[in-house]
């Protein structure tokens, strides 16, 4: 037991230092995706099938085809660089827009007739 005891003294002083330095700047997030709404400071963005809010502050950069915050439209696909928020949101430190919603067209695809009875319960068929 003896044998052991200064390799747990050590132990513990060097668990205990380790605890008591300050904390490293929290890492950046990146998230790539379509601006779904524009509120004022925040973005919702859709990434993959999440949705993100992105607050945008005095200190966020906007490069790439929009030069402003107040430009960004719905439909604009943005790549945005950050912090995580406590509250769940990215707070932004730059946004680049890599490609402009205006004259974009979302649309789903044309669905069969079986499919658009599951979806609507009829069986109405289009008209050409």
């Amino acid at each position: 037991m003896l044998r052991f005891l200064p390799a747990l003294i050590v132990m513990i002083a060097l668990g205990s230092a380790a605890s008591a330095a300050p904390a490293g700047p929290p890492p950046v997030v990146a998230v790539k995706g379509f601006v779904i709404a524009c509120n004022g400071s925040v973005l919702t963005v859709r990434h993959g099938r999440a949705f993100v809010d992105v607050q945008m502050t005095d200190a966020t950069v906007v490069t790439g085809r929009r030069t402003s915050r107040g430009e960004i439209v719905p439909n604009d696909l943005v790549w945005v660089e950050g912090m995580d928020a406590p509250d769940g949101a990215l707070v932004a430190r730059r946004i680049e827009v890599l490609f402009l919603g205006e004259g974009l067209q979302m649309r789903r695809p044309e669905l069969g007739v079986f499919w658009n009875w599951v979806l609507t319960g009829s069986w109405s068929l289009p008209v050409r």
